[in-house]
C-alpha cells in the first residue's frame, strides 16, 4: 500500500510538473512570437513606404532586405511569423504598397514555405498553402494548383478555384471544363466573390460552360450570365428551359428575368404547361415582370386552384391595371380563399 501511494504521488507530481512545463513553454513561445511580430511590424513599415519610383531590381541590395535575410530566415518559427505578418499587411494594402510586400515575399524566398504547405498531405495545410500563394500572386504556382481542382476535400477544391481566378483571371476559369467533383453552393458563392473583384473585361463569357456534364457548373454559369448581364447568351439560356433537370430550368427562368429579356416571353409561355408547379410559379412571375403575356393567361392561372399561381396572377393583373378582368371572372370566383387572395392583391398597401 505504501509503495502504491508513493508511486501514485510521484506520478501526480510528474504530471503536474509536465503540465506546468508545457504551460510555461507555450507562454514563452507566445511571448517570443509577440516580440517578433512587433519587430517585424516596424521593419515592414519601412518596406511598405519604399520610394514608388525605386526600381524593383534594386530591392535585393536594400539594407532592410539584407537584414531580414541575415536575422530572420534561418528559423522555421521566425519565417512562419514573418509570413503571417506579411500576409496580414498585404490584406490591408493595394497598389504599390501591396506590390512592395509581394516583392519582399519573393526576394526572401518565402514562397518556398507556402509551396511546402501546398504539397503537404494534410488537407488543411494544403489549403493554407494555396491561399498564401494566391494572395501573394506567385504565378508559377498556377500549374500545381490546377492539379487540385478535383481534390477530394471541399476546402482544398474551393481554395484552388479562387486561387486560379486570382492568378490567371479570365483564363483561370477554364478549370470549370474539367471540374467533375461536387461544386457546392458555398464554393460557388466564394468563387462569385472572387469574380466580383476582377475588372469587367476580365469576366469570361459564361455561355461556354453551359454544356458541361457537371450540372452544378451549368447552374453556376447560368446564374453568372444573369448577374453580369451577358445578353448575347440568351439563346443558350432559352435552350436550358428544356433541360431534364428541374433546378437548371428554374435557374434559366430566373436568368431570363435578370436579363430583362422580354423577347423570351413566348418561349416561357410555351414551356409553362409542361413544367413543374414550382417552375410554373417562377415562369408566371417572370412573364409578369417582363410583360408581353396576354391578360387571359393570368386570368386562367387565377382560376387554376394552385395557391401560389393564384397569388402571382392576382398581383400581375393588379399591376397591369386589368381590374375589369376581376369583374369578368367574378361569377366564377366562389372560393373564399381565392376571394381573399384577390382582396390582398387589390389592397394598395401591398
Amino acid at each position: 500500500m505504501i509503495i502504491l501511494i508513493t508511486v501514485f504521488f510521484v506520478l501526480t507530481v510528474a504530471m503536474l510538473i509536465a503540465v506546468l512545463a508545457s504551460r510555461f513553454y507555450k507562454l514563452a513561445v507566445q511571448a517570443n512570437a509577440e516580440r517578433l511580430r512587433k519587430r517585424y511590424e516596424l521593419l515592414l513599415m519601412h518596406v511598405l513606404f519604399f520610394d514608388e519610383d525605386k526600381p524593383s531590381s534594386d530591392w535585393d541590395q536594400d539594407k532592410i532586405v539584407q537584414h531580414f535575410k541575415k536575422h530572420y530566415l534561418k528559423s522555421g518559427f521566425k519565417r512562419k511569423i514573418l509570413i503571417d505578418e506579411i500576409l496580414d499587411l498585404n490584406k490591408n494594402f493595394t497598389g504599390q504598397f501591396a506590390e512592395n510586400l509581394r516583392l519582399l515575399f519573393i526576394y526572401l524566398n518565402l514562397q518556398k514555405d507556402s509551396f511546402a504547405l501546398l504539397h503537404n498531405p494534410r488537407w488543411n495545410l494544403k489549403a493554407q498553402g494555396i491561399c498564401e500563394l494566391a494572395q501573394m500572386l506567385v504565378f508559377e504556382a498556377a500549374p500545381y494548383i490546377k492539379a487540385l481542382i478535383n481534390h477530394s476535400n471541399d476546402l482544398v477544391r474551393m481554395e484552388s478555384h479562387i486561387a486560379l481566378v486570382k492568378l490567371e483571371k479570365q483564363r483561370g476559369l477554364s478549370f470549370l471544363h474539367q471540374l467533375h467533383r461536387t461544386f457546392t453552393k458555398w464554393q460557388q458563392l466564394n468563387l462569385q466573390n472572387a469574380l466580383s473583384k476582377l475588372d469587367r473585361e476580365d469576366i469570361p463569357d459564361f455561355s461556354e460552360f453551359l454544356f458541361s456534364s457537371n450540372i452544378e457548373v451549368v447552374e453556376f454559369s447560368a446564374k453568372m450570365i444573369g448577374i453580369y448581364n451577358q445578353v448575347n447568351a440568351l439563346p443558350a439560356i432559352e435552350a436550358l428551359l428544356g433541360h431534364p433537370v428541374e433546378a437548371i430550368r428554374l435557374t434559366a427562368i430566373e436568368t431570363i428575368r435578370l436579363l430583362d429579356a422580354a423577347q423570351a416571353v413566348p418561349v416561357l409561355l410555351e414551356r409553362f404547361a409542361t413544367d413543374t408547379k414550382g417552375n410554373q410559379v417562377a415562369i408566371l412571375s417572370a412573364v409578369a415582370s417582363l410583360g408581353g403575356a396576354p391578360n387571359d393567361f393570368f386570368a386562367q392561372q387565377l382560376l387554376s386552384g394552385h395557391h401560389d399561381l393564384q397569388l402571382v396572377a392576382a398581383k400581375a393583373l393588379h399591376d397591369l391595371q386589368e381590374l375589369e378582368s376581376y369583374q369578368v371572372l367574378e361569377p366564377q370566383i366562389q372560393n373564399a380563399q381565392l376571394q381573399q387572395i384577390i382582396k390582398h392583391a387589390l389592397d394598395s398597401r401591398n
